[in-house]
């Protein structure tokens, strides 16, 4: 059982956020290399994104999953796709949660609208994204980046 454990924790990497810290095991400003050793080599690249783009999709087609973007061969960002199963934060929030979880866990934040969903900021870098009073995703961002991310048609 640790085996499988261990094996499934290297090919979908840790569904976790820890705010402030990590989302899926990753940091920002860990490389490339880092990213592949924890998610696999196996991911979809985006090729309309201005900075590179990483998709891992929990299935094939599916867009459900991870996404990291880079900057200067650094993660740049992290954040969570279309509300993915099984995510959660060091809290016990979880995607898929009523938005009130997000206030009866993290107490009062700051709410940002954005096109199509809201965005809870938690401290200087961490996201909790909220569509139609649901938690949809989790997002971890280098301080300073703009707090709504850009919609793809």
């Amino acid at each position: 059982m640790a085996v499988l454990l261990a094996l499934v924790l290297a090919v979908h990497g840790p569904k976790l956020l820890v705010p402030g810290t990590s989302l899926g095991g990753i940091h920002i400003g860990d490389p490339p290399a880092h990213v592949t050793a924890l998610w696999g080599p196996h991911h979809g690249v985006c090729r309309d994104c201005s900075t590179t783009t990483w998709f891992f999709n929990d299935r094939p087609f599916q867009p459900q999953g991870f996404a990291v973007t880079f900057h200067a061969q650094r993660v740049a960002a992290l954040f969570t796709l279309w509300q993915p199963n099984d995510w959660r934060t060091s809290s016990g929030l979880r995607t898929g949660d009523a938005s009130a979880a997000v206030t009866a866990t993290y107490g009062a934040l700051p709410r940002v609208p954005c096109p199509g969903y809201d965005t809870y900021l938690l401290g200087r870098n961490t996201r909790i994204y909220v569509r139609n009073d649901v938690v949809w995703g989790f997002g971890l961002t280098r301080a300073g980046a703009p707090t709504c991310r850009e919609a793809r048609s």
